[in-house]
């Protein structure tokens, strides 16, 4: 399993509130809201292989439940959880109100120009069509 960590730690909206991550190398060793010690935060997107939710099953019937933080923390243990660290890349978790308008006010900053115009809105108006839906806060 490959998680996508952020390094920059600096820029989440709420620390308390973030999953934190002690990584060796490409290896996270340690994940877990309340860590003293971490180098990178936990973005939320993972690559899962087939099978992995497997190793989650097998805990469950052993403890009688597994969440995936829970199933995360075992894989680290046996260095079988990957970081992949997303470098300059943008992401917020967004779980309030508050974060919601921190999130947004940092996107339009960095993305002043509205995500619909151009080609990928010519684009999505081609998906439309097709019956998909595209749901943002940002006005057009």
């Amino acid at each position: 399993m490959i998680s996508c960590v952020d390094h920059n730690v600096d820029r989440v909206f709420d620390l308390d509130d973030a999953t934190k991550v002690k990584c060796e190398a490409d290896h996270i060793v340690d994940i877990g809201k309340d860590l003293a010690r971490y180098d990178a935060l936990d973005t939320g997107m993972f690559f899962v292989q087939p099978g992995t939710l497997r190793h989650g099953s097998n805990q469950q019937k052993e403890t009688g439940a597994v969440s995936l933080s829970d199933g995360m923390r075992q894989l680290a243990r046996e260095q079988k959880l990957r970081a992949f660290d997303i470098g300059d890349a943008h992401w917020q978790d967004v779980d309030s109100p508050e974060a919601l308008a921190h999130a947004e006010s940092i996107f339009d900053v960095d993305f002043p120009e509205n995500p619909l115009d151009g080609e990928f809105g010519r684009c999505l108006e081609s998906h439309q069509k097709h019956n998909f839906r595209f749901v943002s806060s940002r006005s057009p």
